[in-house]
This record gives structure tokens, sequence and C-alpha cells, in this order.
């Protein structure tokens, strides 16, 4: 009991520890994975490889390369066209330089499909044998027609 009016009596604790609790990132489940699995797998894979460029970019730590910033992503994966014409991040920008063209959007992926995709995707460890590639190696790896990015 002292404990909890000790809390009451100083504001600053209480609301440092309630902040802590609302403000923690959410966990994905083994379930949000599972999804984000088959969601990459159908849509994903056959552009993107986890470590290496394909028609895509490597994807492992793509979620630090666009600034940690889900809601960029998920507008970019949605519609990076439109996304595009809009106001893009530098990345977004250079991503398209770089490859020369853009993914085809995926308007029917809802903002939990997304995060689901983007949870399967942070679960890669690193890779086991050599470096990811760099925005700057992407073109010189990838083919020369029909890129497409993420």
């Amino acid at each position: 009991m002292k404990l909890s009016s000790s809390l009451f009596r100083r504001p600053l604790p209480l609301f440092a520890l309630l902040l802590l609790l609302f403000s923690s990132p959410s966990v994905a489940s083994a379930a949000d994975i599972a999804n984000g699995n088959a969601l990459f797998t159908a849509q994903c894979a056959r552009c993107h490889k986890p470590y290496e460029n394909g028609t895509g970019p490597a994807l492992y730590e793509v979620i630090g390369r666009w600034g940690n910033d889900t809601t960029e992503i998920s507008a970019w994966i949605k519609n990076s066209q439109g996304y595009l014409s809009g106001e893009p991040t530098d990345y977004a920008v250079a991503l398209f330089a770089e490859w020369g063209s853009i993914m085809p959007a995926f308007p029917q992926f809802a903002d939990s499909d997304v995060n689901d995709l983007l949870a399967y995707i942070g679960s890669w460890g690193p890779p086991s044998a050599g470096p990811v590639a760099t925005l700057g190696e992407a073109a010189e790896t990838g083919p020369a027609i029909d890129p497409v990015v993420l």
C-alpha cells in the first residue's frame, strides 16, 4: 500500500512509468511474422532477396535504411509511383535514381499486412557470409532491365 501511495505523491515517477509502458514498441507475434513470411513469399520474393540484390535490392536492414520510418515504407510499398510524386524521402529518391524504375503498387496491403511484412523482414539475422550490397552496388549487381525496388 505504501508503494502506490508514494507513487501518487510523486507524479513524475508515475508519469515516467506510464510513458514507458505505453510508448514501448509493440512486439510482433509469431503469427504476425508467419503472415509476413507468407506475404513476402507470395508478393516480394520474386524480386527481392534478403541479403543480395535481385530484380530489386536486398532487404536485410531495409527498415533502418528508411530511417526506421514505417509510415514512409508503407506508403512506398502501397504505391511507390504515387509516393515519388509527393514528398519522398531522400532515400526513396536515391533508390529511384539508382535503379531507374519503381516497384509495382500493392494497394491491397492493409497497414497490418505491411507491419507483418516488416516484422518478418526485421526477424532476419545477419547474413552468414559476405556483406549486404550498398545502394551504390545495387545498380551494378542488379539486372539491367525492369528493376523493381523497395
